[in-house]
């Protein structure tokens, strides 16, 4: 739905497509675009909705890029968003995030905030099979949110920066 509107097509039923959404669908697409802040009232693209229009993610993941980048927290909503879109760190049957929790990380943190704080001891250990198992991650996976989260910066650092906060998400 972002993609038609980004196309100028705010209707998908305009295209004639062969198996277009219901209209109940569409209705709920368009809450979650307004709710994330790419669509505004009259359901036009807002700047943050043009920029995750350019982005091949999902629109929530291009909010999180979108005003992650405007919030200045550029690197940790890449991180964020290849933790989310990348098979899980954690291996099986281990133990529970919060066991596996880093002494360094305060408890008050997210499971996210847990999840960089093991992607960052795995990079230390040079993403070792052997290493990472002892901490309950996943070497391999480790490795592909990483290239996933690199993938994710040089997208970013195309987002222009605007001066004004008028369109920053109410959470940002």
């Amino acid at each position: 739905i972002l993609q038609t509107h980004a196309l100028a097509y705010p209707k998908p039923q305009d295209l004639g497509l062969p198996d277009c959404p219901s209209d109940e669908a569409l209705l709920s697409g368009e809450n979650l675009l307004h709710e994330l802040g790419l669509i505004d009232i009259d359901n036009r693209l807002t700047p943050a909705g043009q920029a995750a229009a350019t982005l091949p993610v999902s629109p929530r993941l291009g909010a999180l890029l979108y005003f992650g980048t405007q919030a200045d927290y550029l690197e940790l909503s890449c991180m964020y968003a290849a933790l989310i879109s990348e098979a899980s760190i954690l291996l099986r049957g281990k133990k529970q995030l919060s066991e596996l929790c880093p002494a360094s990380t305060p408890e008050t943190h997210s499971d996210l905030d847990i999840l960089v704080a093991l992607i960052k001891l795995a990079r230390q250990h040079n993403f070792q099979p052997e290493r990472c198992t002892k901490l309950g991650i996943n070497a391999n996976n480790c490795r592909a949110v990483m290239k996933a989260y690199e993938q994710f910066l040089r997208l970013c650092k195309k987002i222009t920066l605007r001066d004004d906060c008028e369109d920053l998400h109410p959470h940002c």
